[in-house]
């Protein structure tokens, strides 16, 4: 992964000037150059930028002496001067406004061969931040899972789901029937009881009428009895009455 900073400013307007800063992208004349050094824009971007070493095609940190791109004499400059007093074409048009591609992470951060200032340890040390960001985001990218583990993963979840559905379903279903035959038990037991206590209390409420009868049947006879022996006290006293009357008479 690599990060784009952003595009650098437009390709500058060609004039007919000695020499060219290829940190500022602007052609300056030689009674500009002090001026031009000493512009908050060219030390804002020295202090900030690399430019392109021309021998080495790298990228190199910008100072007074290497920023500087001189015109070619002889031919070389009378065709730069040449292109300069012609007018521009389209295509030439097109070129000067297209923005260069925007350095790369590695390009702003790398120390280039042959450096002639390397780095600093601040320089490093973000080097090394940003290779470490870029490195947890790279793993933080593989730990997202791909659109078919997503998938698999979702139907694995709706299917856990449904059996956990039906299972707790079930074990509802079996609970209900455990409660209900519960309850039948129960509902079985407490008339077995009823049953067993009613069927005790008409048998004591039999034995009590059984009891009341022989009483009342002992009560009748021992009245009977006294009855009997009462009459046959009469009779005798009724003979013995008869007797003594006769014997008077």
């Amino acid at each position: 992964l690599q990060l784009r900073i952003g595009a650098l400013p437009a390709a500058p307007r060609r004039c007919e000037m000695s020499r060219r800063c290829r940190l500022c992208d602007v052609d300056v004349t030689d009674e500009m150059v002090a001026a031009h050094l000493t512009g908050k824009r060219h030390k804002k971007l020295a202090s900030t930028r690399k430019i392109v070493c021309p021998q080495s095609a790298e990228l190199i940190w910008a100072d007074e002496s290497s920023c500087w791109e001189f015109r070619a004499a002889g031919a070389a400059g009378e065709a730069g001067a040449a292109e300069a007093a012609a007018p521009p074409s389209s295509s030439a048009r097109q070129r000067r406004k297209a923005p260069r591609d925007a350095p790369t992470l590695d390009e702003l951060l790398l120390p280039a061969v042959g450096d002639p200032q390397p780095p600093s340890v601040l320089s490093r040390l973000q080097q090394l931040l940003a290779r470490l960001i870029v490195g947890f985001w790279a793993w933080l990218c593989s730990l997202r899972p791909r659109p078919e583990v997503k998938e698999q993963q979702r139907r694995e979840a709706a299917a856990k789901k449904v059996a956990n559905k039906v299972i707790s379903k079930r074990e509802k279903e079996s609970q209900r029937e455990a409660e209900l035959r519960r309850q039948k038990q129960e509902k079985l037991a407490f008339e077995a009881a009823r049953r067993a206590e009613e069927k005790a209390r008409a048998a004591a409420a039999a034995e009590e009428e059984n009891a009341r009868r022989a009483a009342k049947a002992e009560q009748a006879e021992q009245r009977a009895r006294e009855e009997a022996e009462r009459s046959r006290e009469r009779e005798r006293r009724a003979a013995a009455e008869a007797a003594e009357a006769a014997a008077g008479r």
